[in-house]
């Protein structure tokens, strides 16, 4: 008999316990300012964002503009390369497993859906609405 079906035996984890995991991450855009006497200006868009999604956990970023939404969801969809931290999606590192991190995920941005329907949109009645939508037996 197999060891996971024998009495006491413990059931073996997946190899992540976290669908996303992010420690300290950070992300500052360096330019430049002036024509003469060049000067460099840092961007701080994200400051050392901590989190943890479980598996099946439903998890929205929601902030004003400039908090750092889109370029945190940049950096676990592997589009951007993070300044200092680490970020895990489904177990891979998103800077190092770029490729394995990209074959396990489906991006999907509601920015537009949410600009169509106007500033006064109910988030939590659109995000059912999208949630019944998908899982609506065919």
């Amino acid at each position: 008999m197999p060891a996971a079906f024998r009495l006491g035996a413990v059931p073996p984890e997946p190899p992540f316990r976290h669908a996303i995991e992010v420690a300290g991450l950070r992300k500052v855009y360096t330019n430049t300012r002036g024509t003469f006497r060049r000067t460099k200006v840092e961007n701080v868009a994200l400051d050392g964002i901590d989190l943890a999604i479980e598996p099946g956990e439903l998890f929205g970023l929601l902030g004003p503009n400039g908090a750092g939404k889109t370029t945190t969801v940049k950096i676990l969809t592997t589009l951007l390369l993070p300044t200092a931290g680490t970020a895990r999606v489904l177990g891979h590192d998103v800077v190092s497993k770029t490729n394995d991190v990209r074959r396990r995920i489906g991006q999907s941005s509601l920015e537009r859906i949410f600009l169509e329907l106007g500033e006064d949109a109910d988030v939590v009645k659109v995000a059912n609405e999208i949630v019944d939508v998908v899982v609506a037996p065919s």
